[in-house]
């Protein structure tokens, strides 16, 4: 099996696959489904602009919390937390170990790390970006669930973003993406292999996604954590990764 390019490479290309099918018709939307869709163009806007900080300022609570998730996995955990998780979170976590030094990871927060993600962010999802649009908004109370299409097109699985009104403002929610882009890509992944992924291939392919193109699998070793919550950073730790490089922290005031 081939490793792909990259983790958002393969977004992409799950995402155009997805939807080869049938066109969508944009809903006219007013009121709050309205205001939906305006948070989400100033979400995407900032994606495309790699303005990390707007983005984390965009994210709703849950959207934080699971970063959070994602940081306690890049700085503790070992093989079996990993395994214990989909593909996706696996390589955010790698990402994230990856991108700081022991030192930036012990120090930085979900919110900083959201935005250091965004910034670091691949060409590859612009033109994916710039062709999501939201088709129709159903609102219940302050959660809001957005139905998108694909260069305006939209097949067998919806893509759906959920989004939460938080002080008045809607605000995106990104756990649930995440959860259907996992499934595409393993769907997708499983069609071009011609074969059922389980637990020790999805390894193998993020150990090649984490390589990078054209080079073999990446060591277990990368799943070894850097840090350990009983030792003080400075005592029994481990070296950084062969791969990982020293990154600025956006200053962010969370």
């Amino acid at each position: 099996m081939n490793s792909p390019r990259s983790a958002r490479a393969l977004v992409v290309l799950a995402l155009l696959a997805l939807v080869a099918g049938g066109c969508g018709k944009k809903h006219a939307l007013t009121g709050d489904a309205a205001k939906v869709d305006a948070s989400f163009e100033a979400y995407r806007s900032a994606l495309l602009d790699k303005d990390g900080k707007r983005v984390a300022d965009l994210v709703g609570p849950a959207t934080l919390a699971y970063y959070e998730e994602l940081l306690d996995l890049a700085r503790y955990g070992g093989r079996e937390d990993f395994a214990a998780r989909n593909m996706v979170d696996q390589i955010a976590a790698l990402e994230m170990r990856r991108s700081y030094t022991r030192e930036q990871l012990a120090e930085t927060t979900a919110y900083r790390a959201l935005a250091h993600l965004t910034t670091a962010n691949d060409e590859e999802v612009n033109p994916m970006m710039r062709l999501l649009e939201i088709e129709q908004v159903t609102v219940t109370g302050d959660l809001a669930d957005a139905e998108l299409t694909l260069g305006g097109k939209t097949g067998p699985t919806p893509l759906r973003l959920q989004f939460a009104r938080v002080d008045g403002a809607w605000k995106v929610e990104l756990p649930g993406w995440f959860e259907l882009t996992n499934e595409l890509l393993i769907s997708q992944i499983e069609k071009e292999a011609d074969t059922k992924l389980d637990p020790e291939l999805i390894e193998l392919v993020v150990r090649g996604v984490m390589a990078g193109e054209d080079e073999p699998p990446a060591p277990v070793t990368i799943f070894d954590p850097p840090l350990t919550r009983s030792a003080p950073l400075a005592e029994g730790r481990p070296e950084p990764l062969p791969e990982g490089r020293p990154v600025p922290v956006p200053d962010a005031p969370r």
